[in-house]
């Protein structure tokens, strides 16, 4: 096997670039064009290659005895993949690895200035504009020693990286970069661009409908109703005033541009607009008394919430571009937790699947001959939880194959399992609604949640609203009757206090220090700049302790929220380390792991292989990894023609 150090350089202009479209509609479009590569076998000099030689030189490489190491080898990998048909038998990338080993950016020129090896030199900027073959003499001479250093100092990355990258993660990279440069779920275009017009159909004729029934309500105002009062915060916060409302509010750090530029002191909160979707204030106007205000937030969240109809145009294109199928774009510890997270202008990691619309699910599609075979870990946050804070009877329940959230109701409420159990398996509406209670619970307490959050959260699992006494009881009753987990809230906050003060401490299995938590995995948390101080809050003229993290943004943290983080990423890498296993012990070469969703695996799988495959990946994800003694783990797993039906 011989290691490959390779970079492309291609056209570029103020408006056929990376910036301004995703990279598949770049690679693929019709103004795509390559200047040349620089390229270098292991140690050997470096070269440059343009016109033919590149192409010869392409040709003549052993693709499936060939590392591929690129900075942003799914750029570069997919460009040999879609326009040359060239696939390595290994992708390795430096700038995953980096994403591996630090929080924060990962450009070239960033990690190669942190691992002191200099930086990017200029002779790329001359170029912008310019068709391939028509550079000045001078501008191609700084352009290609401009590449040449490139991969040079992504060769230099490799090496000072390489040899500390646990196998599992070398793998992951891997399999991350293939989902994009060896896409192998198929879509259905046309399908796809019916639903997005019936979307914006249906979206168009909800906007006229909001705006006739407030010109009614509002006959005789002094108010100019238009369809952007919908979409534009100063109109909508006009409207609210109008309609009576005070619009709510809510607390944020200054920006960086509001603290360097505006003066504003880094220790007093800004007040804002809370007008998101996702704002609790907000949503709160979905329950006002007055029809028109509920209605004016239910077309603001409407307009806001395209999200659906933006998916289904993006699938629509790139998977006409591509010839039916489309890539999958994640960026690999892509979360601070080291989660997998979308980029490229797509995330096939929060497709909706609840309710009724499965649409862009079902969009998604095995190809000819192949089944997707989808396996997810059960319920792996809750277990990872109780394992980390030593609930055993709760592992136990799991361990057995109990229903955990009939155990937990009787950890909470006091109930008997046999009887609940009894009840729920009878249809019987109280023990329904009961477990229904404790699956809350379970899903939503573990994070330290506050009785007011958890209300809509009830309501969500039950239908029900709860009064804010009920809620608060229930928040009392669990954290009195788990009481590892609520230990577990006060240890992050001890382990915050540790990372602060540059301290060292084993807890949990973890090992704590300055800046960062080391996980049983091996993997680790990293709080770069994590530091505490006091804040006075400016709406109540309060002060209080918080403490913020971040190199590049500041971000809040607690003791709750470092068992969130914990609990992911952790989670995280039980589902690597079993995708790992899969790929190389289970899958063909023409088979894939065609996308990674948390706590889930979604296969393409030969048809004739389906039933063995599903026996083995359910052996691999019911196999207590090494470093989790006494961790249950289970999986559930289904197979398909379409992702939204095997899920």
């Amino acid at each position: 096997m011989r290691d490959l150090f390779l970079d492309f350089e291609t056209y570029y202009d103020s408006a056929y670039s990376l910036r301004k479209m995703t990279m598949t509609e770049y690679i693929l479009g019709d103004k795509f064009a390559i200047h040349g590569v620089a390229a270098a076998f292991d140690d050997e000099p470096i070269q440059w290659y343009a016109g033919e030689k590149m192409n010869d030189f392409l040709a003549d490489i052993d693709w499936a005895n060939t590392n591929l190491i690129c900075h942003n080898t799914v750029f570069d990998g997919a460009i040999l993949s879609f326009i040359y048909q060239y696939t390595p038998s290994i992708y390795s990338d430096t700038m995953s690895m980096a994403n591996y080993f630090w929080e924060g950016r990962a450009g070239l020129d960033v990690v190669a200035k942190r691992l002191g090896i200099g930086g990017k030199t200029d002779g790329l900027e001359a170029t912008k504009g310019v068709k391939v073959g028509e550079l000045s003499p001078e501008v191609e001479r700084e352009f290609i020693a401009y590449a040449i250093n490139d991969v040079d100092k992504t060769r230099k990355i490799y090496q000072l990286l390489s040899e500390h990258l646990p196998h599992r993660e070398r793998r992951l990279i891997d399999i991350t970069i293939r989902m994009f440069t060896q896409p192998s779920l198929t879509v259905d275009s046309d399908a796809l661009d019916e639903y997005a017009n019936g979307l914006t159909s249906a979206l168009s004729d909800q906007r006229e409908d909001t705006l006739h029934a407030l010109e009614k309500g509002l006959a005789g105002e002094d108010f100019y109703l238009h369809e952007k009062v919908f979409s534009s915060n100063k109109r909508f916060v006009e409207l609210l005033e109008v309609l009576g409302v005070e619009p709510p509010t809510k607390l944020r750090a200054p920006t960086k541009t509001e603290k360097e530029k505006k003066g504003f002191d880094p220790d007093v909160m800004v007040e804002v607009y809370a007008l998101g979707k996702s704002d609790e204030g907000f949503l709160a106007l979905l329950e006002h008394d007055s029809p028109l205000v509920r209605t004016a937030v239910e077309q603001r969240l409407a307009e806001k919430s395209r999200i659906n109809e933006t998916r289904a145009r993006r699938f629509a294109t790139i998977s006409r571009m591509t010839g039916g199928v489309l890539p999958v774009p994640l960026k690999y510890c892509g979360a601070s937790t080291m989660r997998w997270t979308g980029q490229d202008s797509i995330n096939l990691q929060n497709l909706p699947s609840r309710g009724k619309d499965k649409t862009l699910r079902k969009s998604l599609q095995a190809p000819k001959g192949y089944r997707l075979v989808v396996a997810d870990l059960s319920q792996i946050e809750p277990r990872v939880l109780a394992w980390f804070a030593g609930e055993y009877e709760l592992l136990d329940s799991f361990a057995s194959g109990k229903d955990i959230y009939i155990t937990m109701h009787g950890k909470v409420f006091g109930s008997d399992y046999d009887e609940m159990l009894a009840g729920y398996k009878a249809s019987d509406p109280y023990w329904s609604m009961r477990r229904n209670i404790a699956k809350a619970v379970v899903l939503g307490l573990g994070y330290g949640m506050g009785a007011k959050n958890f209300i809509t959260y009830l309501k969500n699992m039950t239908k029900q609203v709860f009064a804010l006494p009920e809620a608060e009881e229930i928040v009392r009753a669990y954290r009195a009757g788990v009481p590892g987990v609520s230990g577990f809230w006060r240890a992050g906050d001890e382990m915050i206090q540790v990372m602060v003060n540059s301290g060292y401490w084993e807890t949990h299995g973890m090992l704590i220090q300055r800046n960062k938590i080391v996980l049983p995995s091996g993997n680790w948390l990293e709080y770069p700049n994590i530091r505490s101080y006091k804040v006075r809050d400016a709406k109540t003229g309060r002060i209080k302790t918080e403490t913020r993290w971040g190199q590049y943004g500041e971000r809040y943290t607690y003791g709750a929220l470092q068992v969130e983080n914990i609990v992911q990423a952790f989670a995280r890498d039980v589902m690597g380390e079993m995708a790992a296993q899969i790929y190389e012990q289970v899958l063909l070469p023409d088979e894939r792991i065609a996308n990674l969703v948390h706590d889930e695996a979604v296969m393409v799988i030969r048809e004739d292989r389906v039933d063995e495959v599903k026996q083995q990946v359910r052996r691999i994800m019911s196999t207590t990894p090494d470093y989790a003694p006494g961790l249950p783990v289970d999986c559930s797993i289904d197979d398909a023609l379409t992702y939204g039906d095997a899920k």
